[in-house]
């Protein structure tokens, strides 16, 4: 006859970052986040990104954008019928003209960041 362990009461299932990140397998995808135009939003350089492309953005969120050709990690903000994209302070805020080839590409739902690597 055995006893039963005193931390058995404390076990947990495994810990993994898809049960807490990833909401809609189907339509989410990370990408790594390169430069440091988003350091206010607490997104480094090197961060894992993990995006969403089912969610429609709202004011305020960070997005993954395609302005004219180029590939973006930045603040979405809705003005009067127009968009405009924020990073850090001293990064110029962009007003997205209709003239311009643009397409938000998906909602940031989280961020990995590394502060240690070996």
């Amino acid at each position: 006859m055995g006893f039963s362990s005193p931390a058995a009461d404390y076990l947990q299932k495994p810990l993994t970052l898809d049960n807490h990140l990833i909401h809609r397998p189907a339509a989410t995808f990370f990408m790594t986040a390169a430069g440091h135009s988003m350091t206010e939003a607490g997104i480094t350089d090197g961060a894992i990104l993990v995006v969403d492309r089912s969610l429609k953005p709202v004011d305020g969120d960070i997005v993954v954008i395609i302005l004219d050709g180029e590939h973006r990690v930045r603040r979405i903000r809705f003005r009067n019928n127009r968009v405009y994209l924020q990073a850090n302070a001293d990064v110029k805020v962009i007003r997205v003209n209709p003239e311009q080839d643009f397409e938000i590409w998906g909602v940031v739902s989280s961020a990995v960041n590394q502060y240690r690597r070996n």
